[in-house]
């Protein structure tokens, strides 16, 4: 069933909301390799609803999604001591009859390119830059530095950045940039 319900008004009596968990089944396929030092990953996965023609409006449509990401990984550059990673990631999502999903919680994004890049200082201080471009429509970047004081103790000091158009996911928060400082203790 699905994760989220669709909301109903009850036609008969008086008005009232009800919930409905429609049932879907899910096709899903993944794989992984390596060369070198780049990691290939790609999955699949086909979500088919009661809506197999998706033709009715109460049930929600059946749709395909899919990723493939690249990530290079951490390696010394040169005899600095300094490393550095790279990933890139697509995303996309589409309707099985190839119409264009509608936008919401189930399908916040159409397609997007995600890329982040850290690089590690030393062995305990580093910045992390990563980038969420939902292909035409808006961006969101966020820069992070981190320290990590002790074993377990990491001080971080991060920046958030969004844009877009009103339609765009990004868009509808572009007026909550923010800078934020925090410590994490992991045990």
């Amino acid at each position: 069933f699905a994760y989220l319900p669709l909301a109903e008004l009850t036609p008969v009596g008086p008005a009232q909301l009800r919930a409905q968990y429609h049932r879907r089944h899910l096709i899903g396929a993944d794989m992984q390799t390596t060369i070198g030092l780049l990691a290939i990953k790609a999955e699949v996965g086909v979500s088919l609803t009661e809506d197999l023609h998706n033709n009715k409006a109460d049930i929600p449509d059946s749709f395909i999604t899919y990723a493939l990401q690249l990530e290079l990984a951490a390696f010394e550059l040169g005899r600095s001591g300094h490393q550095l990673r790279i990933q890139g990631l697509f995303y996309g999502d589409h309707r099985l009859d190839g119409k264009e999903l509608a936008t919401g919680l189930l399908h916040p994004f159409r397609f997007l390119a995600i890329g982040l890049v850290e690089w590690q200082y030393q062995q305990h201080t580093g910045v992390v830059a990563s980038v969420l471009y939902e292909i035409s429509k808006g961006v969101g970047a966020r820069v992070e530095l981190y320290h990590e004081l002790v074993d377990g103790l990491r001080v971080e000091l991060a920046g958030l950045f969004l844009s877009g158009g009103d339609d765009s996911f990004f868009g509808i928060f572009r007026r909550n940039h923010r800078v934020l400082g925090r410590m994490k203790y992991a045990f």
